[in-house]
């Protein structure tokens, strides 16, 4: 018995193995987020808690003061990776039931996150009673442009919001829209951000849905413009019958948006020296290539600017306290604006000095950056520690840049060759190691072309099972080591999320499940099909939970991490035992 369980023990560690861990990237988050603005008394409202590019620890909830709290906690995740790079969000969801009308606050939740604590913004819903006298023929849907300011600055960034408004009693079918998106005087980016909320509008209930939004940097002051946005609406009404919910045949609808104006206005007077242009909210990092070096060297200085405003509208900024150095034509090393999901863009410069000192000695040269903040309305200056610099006299030779002086010429100018003598040294190239494995590569690659079509043909006429079985095994074995260090580590944490994705793995291998549809109501019904008795599915996918769970709230105990990956390890040894159909 010992024999058996230490094999099936083995095979697990394996299989936990073929989840590679992908270090995370991005920036860490805690938002919380609610499906309602405005609801009627006893209406159903669903608030989220993400975490996005980490893993939390010691979850814990607001009171929900004012609601009755009708579903949750429940568990959801997302993996992905785009060009290499991984993001995640982890979430759990409650869906409440307000017990009165008037303003309820939903408080903040926190989550530890490598020992620090983060916490959401507290959420505000307005509950109301419906009004008998609320108007009758209020319109099926419209579109409505938003924006979250109306007052901005050159470079900026705007958000602007198209949403449709449809009532609950009808459903979207689809649109079309008419009129093209032009913005004259703005920059313009789209995200990738989509939502629905319930509204009141006069009375009337509403689901609002974001049709696009954009993210809009002013170029120049003034008053400017946001067109109206048309478009065709298909809709239809959603109908009861005896036999079950019911659409009705879908109508087409005109539906267009009201323009707006953005005042833009001009930087106030009083700009700091290193003020270049940003605006929003910013940050700044600072290295150098050298803190020791002479009056004939170089000096790098590489400043990342980091902010979420027009990155591309902002200058240079000058350095201040370099009396004592030559500094060169800063070189703009790149700028980028970019999506992270999060309903806004973020923007980075990086910026290199060079600079040549003109005298030994030693020097500090202030890091300063200068940006005009909107929601303080000033001017705010960042600052980070001195580079301290120490510089010793050099040979006085002029640097490669410089070219060479007059009165040195002769000495990065060698006389010229009237004449030339060949003369062999060495051996025969033809006697060399280097030609004789370069003429023994080309039979050398066919013969082992040749071997691996022999062993293709070889696995090809095989079971295709037994195949696919081996490469399972092969991938076991690669990660067997990876495994066994979590667990002897006590990295919990990743043993949870290497049992989650083996299992997936695992069970959509065994099953044939290709990988883009491996997901847990994916799991339960192959393994139904194949007829899999409901103990072992139940187990599987209660397994599949406690690990989710244990990634998102923490779980750092020895005896809970073993008891599940025990348990991980009976449910294989079952599925060996009974093999799926």
């Amino acid at each position: 018995m010992m024999g058996i369980t230490g094999k099936f023990r083995w095979w697990i560690a394996c299989i936990l193995g073929m989840a590679v861990v992908v270090p995370l990237a991005g920036q860490v988050s805690f938002e919380a987020i609610c499906d309602a603005k405005e609801v009627f008394v006893n209406r159903q409202v669903e608030v989220s808690f993400l975490l996005r590019n980490a893993r939390g620890e010691s979850f814990t909830p607001p009171a929900f003061e004012g609601f009755t709290v009708l579903s949750g906690p429940n568990q959801s995740s997302r993996t992905s990776i785009v060009n290499g790079v991984r993001s995640s969000e982890m979430g759990i969801s409650y869906v409440l039931m307000p017990n009165h009308k008037g303003t309820l606050t939903i408080g903040s939740a926190s989550v530890e996150v490598n020992s620090k604590k983060l916490s959401t913004r507290p959420l505000q819903i307005r509950v109301l009673e419906e009004d008998p006298n609320a108007p009758k023929g209020a319109p099926p849907a419209f579109l409505k442009a938003e924006t979250n300011i109306q007052n901005a600055y050159p470079g900026q960034q705007i958000l602007l919001d198209y949403k449709i408004y449809l009532q609950p009693k009808y459903f979207k079918q689809g649109h079309q829209i008419e009129s093209k998106l032009d913005y004259p005087g703005f920059f313009t980016e789209q995200l990738n951000y989509y939502r629905s909320y319930q509204e009141v509008v006069n009375g009337v209930d509403y689901v609002s849905m974001t049709l696009v939004r954009l993210a809009l940097f002013p170029q120049r002051t003034g008053d400017l413009e946001i067109p109206p946005l048309s478009l065709l609406l298909d809709i239809g009404e959603r109908r009861s019958n005896p036999f079950g919910l019911g659409l009705a045949p879908v109508e087409r609808i005109r539906i267009s948006s009201d323009p707006l104006t953005i005042h833009v206005h001009p930087f106030p007077d009083g700009e700091p020296e290193t003020f270049s242009g940003a605006v929003g909210k910013y940050s700044f990092s600072a290295s150098v290539n050298r803190t020791e070096l002479t009056t004939d060297d170089a000096l790098s200085i590489k400043l990342v600017l980091r902010g979420d405003g027009d990155i591309k509208q902002v200058g240079i900024p000058q350095l201040v306290g370099v009396d004592s150095f030559e500094v060169f034509d800063p070189n703009v090393l790149s700028e980028a604006l970019q999506d992270p999901g999060y309903g806004y863009l973020t923007g980075e410069k990086v910026i290199e000095y060079l600079l040549t000192p003109k005298e030994p000695g030693t020097y500090d040269i202030p890091l300063e950056f200068s940006y005009w903040d909107p929601d303080s309305n000033a001017y705010v200056t960042a600052r980070q520690e001195p580079i301290h610099v120490s510089v010793k006299k050099g040979s006085k030779r002029p640097t490669i840049a410089d070219g060479p002086a007059r009165n040195d010429r002769d000495e990065f100018l060698e006389p010229l060759l009237t004449s030339t003598r060949l003369q062999f040294r060495g051996r025969y190239w033809i006697l060399s190691p280097f030609f004789w494995g370069l003429t023994a590569l080309p039979f050398l690659s066919l013969l082992g072309f040749t071997l691996y079509q022999r062993w293709q043909t070889r696995e090809e006429r095989m079971d295709p099972a037994l195949v696919r079985e081996r490469r399972t095994r092969r991938i076991v074995d690669k990660h067997l080591s990876t495994a066994r260090q979590h667990l002897q580590t006590g990295q919990f944490n990743d043993l949870f999320e290497e049992i989650s994705r083996a299992l997936m793995a695992y069970f959509g291998h065994k099953l044939g499940i290709p990988p883009a549809q491996w997901s847990k109501s994916r799991v339960r019904e192959q393994l139904s099909q194949a007829g899999v008795s409901e103990a072992i599915i139940a187990q599987v996918l209660d397994i599949l939970q406690t690990c989710e769970m244990a990634l998102y709230a923490g779980q750092n105990k020895q005896e809970v991490a073993q008891k599940v990956f025990d348990r991980a390890s009976e449910v294989i040894l079952q599925m060996e035992e009974k093999p799926a159909k």
